[in-house]
């Protein structure tokens, strides 16, 4: 890859706005909201943040980003430090690499697949826990997770497209 091309002030400027918009869904999932033991669990914002930028703009996506914003989110909420950086980083690269054939479908295709992914990624950091001898969430708790995650996609797909004038096709004009 050319350095000329890494480093235009357009893409620096793209890598910046979601490695923001990932710190802004960190601050609000690390945010002491429902803490009561009979509340739901959140969405997996940073999730959906990830993905979605993964998907419509992956030269923005950078592995040192998705890297960072994951190991931030493990060390200011209350998971296992390098699970979820490490699924989200496996989860971003599947969706770039199945950027271009997503952006020829439509959008309940990209819906149904990022729940497909999510629902891997869940299994996986569960897993992990459970080998690492902690106890791991109820399943009953992580599926009302993945519902509220894939609940909120949309919305922050619209809220993206809309506000920050990200495609919903690569290609599209921005």
């Amino acid at each position: 890859m050319d350095h000329a091309l890494w480093f235009s002030p357009p893409r620096l400027l793209r890598i910046a706005l979601m490695g923001v918009l990932g710190l802004a869904a960190i601050s609000v999932e690390a945010a002491p909201l429902g803490l009561s033991a009979d509340a739901y669990p959140s969405p997996d914002i940073l999730f959906c943040v990830v993905a979605y930028w993964s998907i419509r703009r992956p030269e923005a996506a950078v592995l040192i980003a998705v890297f960072a914003l994951g190991l931030t989110r493990d060390l200011m909420t209350d998971a296992p430090v390098g699970a979820g950086v490490l699924t989200l980083v496996f989860a971003a690269e599947f969706l770039k690499a199945l950027g271009p054939g997503l952006s020829r479908r439509g959008f309940v295709t990209e819906w149904l697949l990022l729940a497909a992914v999510l629902a891997l990624v869940i299994m996986a950091q569960w897993l992990i826990v459970l080998l690492l001898l902690a106890h791991p969430p109820y399943l009953t708790d992580l599926a009302y997770q993945w519902l509220a995650t894939m609940a909120l996609y949309p919305v922050l797909a619209l809220v993206l497209r809309w506000l920050f004038r990200i495609g919903w096709r690569k290609g599209e004009p921005a």
